[in-house]
């Protein structure tokens, strides 16, 4: 919910912004047309000389803009051709480091197996020992492949060596490109930036020769108002309404009254669930905070983290959250829910003193509601409580089998 009002407020961040800008466009237009309404009894040719100025300097500045724009364009079309040259080399490149790699392994390969033939003349399959024609005869095979191997290794280097450099010149390359993007997208604008001015230019000299009725002057400046006065009102409305999502931002983020209402609770989730912790026989001090960031001490208040407990000590810990939940949703809601469902809750790592204090407490409660306990420890648990009953399963299906 809050990251909608978040989005909502956005909204009407760029809304106000747009509006305010018609609101000072049509605020300067207002302003212009009065002095031009002070002026219209002289003569306009001056005025019209100063904006055809204006509109000359604007066109200039689009033809130098044009040519410089022509120039990015082409660097970047330039750019754009050597990022797809050195991506189709990396490509074809692709394989070189794990040849590379290959190539070492059997030069070393090569080398231990010269090394070995010259050290002892005994064949690696039979065991048995090479005559020294046969001794050499392999090793100059393998001294013949090892210098394969050494020359395919340095075109491998050399390949491996023009990857690393086509891959650093593409990184280069592609910062120059985004530079380029970025220098091409703010020409732009500056030129559709010229090319509205011109046209407000080249309107407002229309209206100058066209001005020799002050009736009409009159009527197309209270028009001009009228639609300031709307786009204030609109202004106004959107700032409203702004406020109250921003009241209802603070109130839903984390240090609002979503906050004040989890502190409300805090100490009352913590009473509750060292109080259950005692019941269960775990004399450990239980808090959480705001943010449910649990602190658990032992009696010495040496600090620990719930991992740090055995298996047992986490189920007491757990059941008493279980439990704790339960009240606080009956005192916040009104309702008492009357049953409760526990699956398998005696079958886990309950010890026994654990097990004795926890159906100690559900003893407590089944004048308010009806427990149920789901447990393969039947024979363990028949003599807890008052009733009991024993399913089995035939053909798929679970079915009574004894109700007491």
């Amino acid at each position: 919910m809050n990251e909608f009002v978040k989005g909502q407020l956005g909204s009407l961040k760029v809304d106000i912004a747009e509006q305010n800008s018609l609101l000072k466009i049509s605020q300067e237009k207002i302003k212009s047309q009065k002095e031009f309404i002070e002026q219209v009894k002289t003569s306009n040719a001056g005025d019209i000389k100063i904006l055809e100025g204006r509109i000359k300097e604007y066109k200039d500045q689009i033809s130098e803009d044009n040519r410089i724009l022509k120039t990015l364009l082409a660097g970047h079309s330039d750019k754009s051709t050597q990022i797809s040259d050195l991506k189709k080399r990396i490509a074809s490149l692709k394989d070189v480091p794990g040849m590379l790699i290959k190539l070492e392994t059997l030069k070393i390969s090569l080398l231990d197996d010269i090394k070995a033939l010259e050290e002892n003349a005994t064949c690696k399959c039979c065991l048995q020992i090479l005559p020294v024609e046969q001794k050499q005869k392999h090793i100059q095979e393998k001294r013949t492949k090892s210098k394969e191997c050494f020359d395919a290794l340095k075109v491998a280097t050399k390949k491996n060596q023009d990857l690393e450099q086509y891959n650093k010149d593409l990184e280069k390359m592609s910062e120059e490109v985004e530079i380029l993007v970025n220098d091409i997208n703010g020409i732009k604008y500056r030129i559709g930036n010229a090319e509205s001015n011109i046209k407000v230019l080249e309107k407002d000299i229309k209206e100058k020769q066209a001005a020799n009725n002050l009736t009409t002057l009159l009527a197309s400046l209270a028009d001009s108002e009228s639609k300031k006065d709307e786009i204030a009102k609109q202004v106004e409305k959107l700032i409203q309404e702004q406020i109250h999502h921003d009241v209802v931002y603070d109130i839903l983020k984390d240090g609002g009254l979503k906050s004040r209402i989890i502190k409300h609770y805090v100490p009352i989730i913590n009473g509750l669930v060292n109080k259950f912790l005692g019941k269960l026989n775990l004399y450990v001090d239980f808090t959480i905070d705001e943010e449910f960031k649990e602190t658990i001490k032992s009696r010495y208040r040496d600090a620990f983290s719930y991992s740090s407990f055995s298996e047992g000590e986490k189920q007491r810990i757990d059941l008493a959250i279980l439990l704790t939940w339960r009240e606080v949703a009956k005192m916040k809601n009104s309702l008492n829910c009357n049953l409760l469902i526990f699956d398998e809750i005696l079958d886990s790592s309950l010890d026994a003193t654990g097990t004795e204090s926890f159906l100690k407490i559900l003893n407590k409660m089944k004048n308010k509601c009806s427990v149920f306990i789901i447990s393969h420890k039947a024979d363990s648990l028949t003599d807890k409580f008052d009733q009991h009953m024993a399913f089995e399963k035939k053909n798929n299906f679970s079915k009574i089998k004894v109700q007491v």
